[in-house]
């Protein structure tokens, strides 16, 4: 049997949210964890609204904090920092790798992105340039895609934190 131990602070969100111990520990060690609801729809968001996911943060003031992950249903995306998100990696409830994101340049407010997604194999299933915008709060859609090759089964990069 494991046991663990929570703070006050970890015990409440494991009832108020329901969230899963994996969450509690990693709020334990400094990350901040909430439950966020996104009621504007990102353009290639194909789910359903409003959209509810966890993130993982570290509070910076002045701002809201440096995001580390989204987790979604089936799925988490974790983040890697330079002056920005310089790199996404979504990652399946194994840690199996299904997509990638590494930055590619600034132009204005346009960040891009190339993207890469992996079939079951790890062999490479589809590509793309990404842009994103910022848009609702401190996050920045997707608004489009450009140098398509392959055939993409799923979208994991809808949206990327901006703080």
């Amino acid at each position: 049997m494991r046991y663990i131990t929570l703070t006050v602070e970890a015990f409440l969100l494991l009832l108020l949210f329901h969230i899963p111990l994996a969450d509690i520990s990693e709020a334990q060690s400094g990350v901040l964890v909430s439950v966020d609801t996104l009621y504007e729809k990102p353009p290639f968001y194909n789910g359903r609204m409003p959209l509810q996911y966890r993130s993982g943060s570290i509070p910076v003031p002045p701002s809201s904090g440096v995001v580390l992950w989204y987790r979604f249903d089936d799925y988490r995306i974790e983040f890697k920092y330079g002056a920005l998100v310089e790199s996404a990696a979504a990652k399946d409830a194994s840690g199996h790798l299904l997509a990638k994101l590494k930055f590619v340049d600034l132009k204005g407010q346009r960040a891009r992105f190339r993207e890469t997604h992996y079939a079951s194999d790890g062999s490479v299933e589809f590509e793309c340039l990404s842009t994103f915008v910022p848009k609702s709060g401190q996050l920045a859609f997707k608004m489009e895609e450009s140098e398509q090759k392959g055939k993409k089964r799923r979208e994991y990069f809808f949206m990327l934190p901006t703080d």
